[in-house]
């Protein structure tokens, strides 16, 4: 949080530790930011969300697959047709459809430096619908 203060994020909800015992924090959205920021560029594990504006889809699928990071990803929409269709070209261990990481297990195969890379021999992942479909086949 504070790095990302420090390059103009706004935190438009949340934003700060809860007050209590331990290492709770605030859900928090955040805006102003862009690639280079390590909340956006870093896997993190809080209740934090970075909204980054894009020019178009090509350029948010392009800057999502070059991240350093491949375990899981999500796209939401409420349509199914297009969010399969992004799904399919993100390069994830995981892409979950109108939903976030739901079905990660710690054998659960990821790309590049996230939790257990193994070589993909196919797309594999998992879509959380509302109805029976999967845009990319799980192993």
């Amino acid at each position: 949080m504070n790095d990302a203060r420090a390059r103009g994020a706004v935190a438009v909800a949340g934003g700060k530790p809860l007050d209590r015992r331990g290492y709770f924090f605030a859900p928090t959205i955040l805006t102003g930011l862009s690639d280079g920021t390590r909340i956006v560029d870093e896997e993190q594990f809080g209740p934090v969300l970075p909204v980054v504006s894009y020019r178009d889809l090509d350029d948010a699928i392009d800057r999502a697959n070059t991240s350093n990071y491949g375990l899981t990803a999500s796209v939401w929409s409420p349509d199914l047709e297009r969010t399969s269709s992004v799904a399919a070209r993100l390069d994830y261990g995981q892409v979950s459809l109108n939903a976030h990481g739901g079905a990660v297990r710690p054998t659960f195969p990821s790309v590049a430096t996230s939790g257990r890379p193994r070589r993909r021999e196919r797309p594999v992942g998992t879509a959380r619908l509302h109805r029976p479909a999967s845009p990319r086949p799980a192993r």
